[in-house]
């Protein structure tokens, strides 16, 4: 598709150039998983419960309170099997470099 693409307009040229040095392909750490497996059910609980601790943790209103907020979403997020999500990500990450050709 790169082949059909416009070159840049003059405003914006500069803009979207600067970017191709720090720009990478990042597909080989894509993690999807199938909502029924164990990993996915362990992925969707995971993100509920980070998506609760997340806005106390912003509005904590010491840093003890941060730190013990923090503390109880990672002995929560390993009792919910965070170890085995884990695995299954690395699992997949070093699947897809693999097929890709990566080390």
């Amino acid at each position: 598709q790169m082949q059909w693409r416009d070159e840049p307009q003059k405003p914006t040229a500069q803009l979207e150039e600067w970017t191709y040095p720090y720009t990478h392909y990042l597909g080989q750490y894509e993690i999807v998983f199938e909502t029924n497996s164990e990993a996915g059910i362990i992925d969707i609980n995971i993100k509920k419960l980070w998506s609760e601790v997340l806005p106390k943790l912003l509005l904590a209103p010491t840093e003890e309170e941060f730190d013990h907020i923090l503390s109880d979403f990672i002995a929560q997020r390993s009792d919910l099997g965070y170890s085995r999500w884990l695995e299954e990500c690395t699992y997949q990450m070093q699947t897809a470099k693999d097929k890709l050709g990566l080390e």
